[in-house]
């Protein structure tokens, strides 16, 4: 299994291209410091492209497109409508998009690729001030 690592603040980079070498993505992590600004979608595109090493596109189409009945659903495996090796995007924020497209407007490009997304959030459902690096965030989960 090959793991990139994506930062994002205000804008989103690759900073360890998919590898299996856990050394190398281990010192990507450590090398992770905290900004300001919280680009969600970014992050998103910039994933997809690293894993299909191609640019993605943030639809156009609405937010409430993404959403899918059940009725509709396939029963494909993730990965395997485009002929694409299975993929998912873990994705660890605080939830508050500041910046850049719209989380949900970038959802359908990975919906479409076959990608899925597993979200873990940092905070509580009442919020909570936290400090890391010399910076102070409210965290709502």
């Amino acid at each position: 299994m090959r793991i990139g690592i994506v930062s994002f603040s205000g804008y989103a980079a690759l900073v360890q291209a998919p590898t299996q070498d856990r050394e190398a993505i281990q010192a990507a992590i450590n090398r992770l410091s905290l900004q300001q600004r919280t680009a969600i979608g970014s992050a998103i595109l910039t994933s997809l492209e690293s894993i299909f090493e191609e640019p993605a596109k943030p639809s156009k189409d609405s937010a409430s497109d993404v959403l899918i009945p059940e009725s509709q659903k396939q029963e494909t495996d993730p990965g395997q409508r485009n002929n694409s090796p299975p993929a998912a995007i873990i994705l660890l924020s605080d939830g508050r998009n500041t910046t850049g497209p719209h989380p949900l407007d970038v959802v359908a490009e990975a919906v479409s690729r076959g990608v899925r997304i597993y979200t873990v959030g940092v905070g509580s459902p009442q919020g909570a001030m936290m400090n890391f690096d010399g910076y102070s965030m409210l965290c709502v989960r």
